[in-house]
């Protein structure tokens, strides 16, 4: 039985690669791709940029619940994280609703 159209047999012979046009009954085009390159990049670093926010974010406790620890309040963890963080989030807001110039 010969399959549908855009549907994938494992008893193919023929192996399919990334560089074919339709693959999984999907066609790959350049023009429908969501982002390009460059911002698929700019994307990695904001993503970075918020995990590093939240690891300077973490930590300062103490591990005895009766004594204070004064670095839990220290400017890394209430100034500057927040600040990466809120950044990298309106940067991640602007990549995505900015219109790439084709």
């Amino acid at each position: 039985m010969k399959p549908r159209r855009g549907w994938y047999s494992y008893s193919d012979e023929k192996l399919l690669t990334l560089s074919e046009p339709f693959v999984f009954g999907v066609y790959r085009n350049k023009k429908n791709m969501i982002f390009t390159k460059k911002k698929y990049l700019i994307l990695m670093l904001i993503l970075s940029l918020l995990i590093l926010g939240f690891i300077l974010m973490s930590g300062g406790g103490s591990n005895d619940h009766n004594v204070f620890n004064p670095e839990m309040f220290s400017f890394r963890r209430i100034t500057l994280a927040p600040l990466i963080i809120i950044g990298s989030y309106a940067t991640l807001m602007w990549l995505i609703l900015k219109r790439s110039v084709n």
